[in-house]
């Protein structure tokens, strides 16, 4: 699997959670990461990042997320990619 897939696949996994977990992908100070504002999570990801750092960043913020089932193929990609 190519990273540009491993990328997608991490954000289909967001989108098809029940619950919302917004994506957003702008010009920020640093790499970005998990937010909690007004009880709603985002996930702030630099969009001048390498594909690599992107992964990194979602990863993390993924494993950050401790009330969401993730399925294997998913976890997986933590256990690599996540600090």
């Amino acid at each position: 699997m190519t990273k540009k897939e491993i990328l997608q696949k991490l954000e289909g996994f967001l989108q098809s959670l029940p619950y919302e977990i917004n994506l957003i992908f702008d010009e920020v100070e640093g790499e970005g990461g998990l937010c909690l504002l007004k009880g709603k999570y985002y996930i702030i990801v630099n969009r001048r990042l390498s594909v690599d750092a992107k992964i990194r960043v979602i990863a993390n913020a993924i494993k950050r997320l401790n009330s969401i089932e993730i399925p294997e193929e998913i976890s997986a990609v933590i256990k690599r990619w996540a600090e």
